[in-house]
């Protein structure tokens, strides 16, 4: 059956959302409002909040984007046993609310308000990554891709049918406002489409189409049926959580390698990913991987999740791995790196420059200046006589110690054997952020460091 665009009756929405993945989504919906396929009665966004830093409240990206177009603005603290709105919505009579990424729950008193009901964008594949933060999450999981979901909304945690889903590739190198980027311009894509459908069922006449079928749930999957989901889905499933601060915190002793830098590239926008230097802070900004084939003790199969002795479970999702950096194109300044790491840097020689430098220390502490010159003791020396020393099968390096640090590069060895953490950017506790070479000079760290 053809419809004539100009011809159909605007389906009446309420648009819910607050960051910017929710005001990209808006902006699409005001298209569809103003080709006169929705009718966009109000916008609600989470109150403004004050930023002591700058001395004044903050409106949320909805917030601006709902100031500019003059659209009729509604910011409640609360939703829960709030009559007011229950009433303001009931009055209106919507038939759909949008939901993307509000931050607050729908009671079951406003779900049953619209006609269709209500619709959430969730950024990730549903059923995995549930939860606040599945942005994040895909990057902290290594995940070499996530997604986003349109789902009928129910009074659960993500946890409504499934009506449509889409893929979105993420690079090992992919640092969170990349991928927020990306989620937010196809998930509100994806969105538009969503509603643009329902517009045109709305305008079906009700004499031929049975007012049980106005249920957004009637055009939804659920998520056990997902396009990536099977048998014994749900013991592969991660559920996402607020982030703390312990979360963002760099254990050398404890993290691999993939999951060091998986959290320099989550957390980069924002409060990041860190350790400890001096009893000092230390963000990190921007970090890479360069792993030493020849110190690598082996390079297992990436985990697919995929058990060979049954072929009716398939893959559930697939993660980056450190393995993959074996093949990347080193430039100049990484390739002097990967020079001194493969021959001239040996950690016997750091061992036993320490322990010189432990002993001076120890007299010191002791007798005073004894005329133990520990300023002067070197723990970047090259020596043939110590070439070829801890190569055995071990650790070369205790997690977390200063391998490298000075114009090449600043070099940090990790729990796995030839696996190093280069370090680009950082920035120390009340300062501003500064590159390696500044960070080295500024803090004067040594090689035999050991970073906390």
């Amino acid at each position: 059956m053809d419809y004539n665009i100009h011809n159909i009756k605007p389906m009446k929405v309420v648009f819910m959302g607050t960051p910017e993945i929710a005001a990209n989504s808006l902006r699409t919906i005001i298209e569809l409002a103003k080709n006169n396929l929705i009718e966009l009665q109000c916008v609600y966004t989470k109150p403004e909040t004050w930023n002591s830093k700058k001395n004044q409240y903050i409106k949320s990206p909805v917030n601006i984007i709902s100031e500019k177009y003059n659209i009729p603005l509604r910011t409640p603290k609360t939703l829960k046993n709030n009559e007011n709105e229950i009433d303001y919505l009931a009055d209106i009579k919507p038939d759909l609310i949008i939901v993307v990424a509000y931050g607050l729950l729908l009671p079951e008193k406003i779900l049953n308000i619209p006609l269709y009901g209500a619709i959430n964008l969730h950024p990730s594949i549903l059923p995995d990554l549930r939860g606040p933060s599945p942005i994040h999450y895909a990057i902290l999981e290594n995940l070499k891709f996530t997604g986003i979901s349109i789902m009928a909304l129910d009074e659960g945690m993500d946890t409504g049918p499934i009506i449509a889903q889409m893929k979105i590739a993420v690079d090992k190198n992919e640092y969170f406002n990349e991928l927020y980027s990306a989620v937010s311009k196809e998930g509100a894509h994806v969105l538009s489409d969503v509603v643009k459908t329902l517009s045109f069922i709305h305008a079906i006449d009700d004499n031929k189409l049975n007012k049980e079928y106005k249920k957004i749930f009637t055009y939804a999957s659920p998520q056990s049926s997902s396009v990536l989901y099977r048998k014994d889905y749900k013991q592969y499933l991660t559920i996402t959580d607020k982030i703390d601060s312990e979360t963002k915190k760099i254990n050398f002793e404890i993290d691999m390698p993939d999951l060091i830098y998986s959290k320099i590239r989550t957390f980069s926008e924002y409060d990041n990913a860190y350790f400890i230097f001096e009893k000092k802070t230390i963000k990190i900004i921007k970090a890479n991987l360069i792993i030493i084939k020849e110190q690598l003790k082996i390079c297992g199969e990436i985990n697919e999740n995929i058990r060979k002795d049954n072929l009716e479970t398939i893959k559930i999702k697939s993660k980056h791995n450190y393995c993959e950096f074996l093949n990347e194109d080193l430039n100049i300044n990484q390739q002097t790196i990967y020079n001194k790491l493969s021959s001239e840097l040996l950690p016997c020689k750091i061992n036993a420059a320490l322990a010189k430098k432990n002993n001076c220390d120890n007299i010191f502490n002791q007798n005073g200046n004894s005329g133990c010159d520990k300023d002067n003791i070197s723990l970047n020396i090259s020596s043939k006589e110590e070439k070829g020393c801890g190569s055995g099968s071990g650790l070369i390096y205790k997690p977390g110690t200063v391998v490298i640090a000075d114009k090449s590069g600043l070099v940090v060895s990790t729990l796995e054997k030839g696996v190093y953490l280069e370090l680009l950017e950082l920035k120390p506790e009340s300062k501003k952020s500064m590159n390696y070479v500044d960070f080295i000079n500024g803090t004067r760290i040594t090689p035999g460091t050991i970073l906390q």
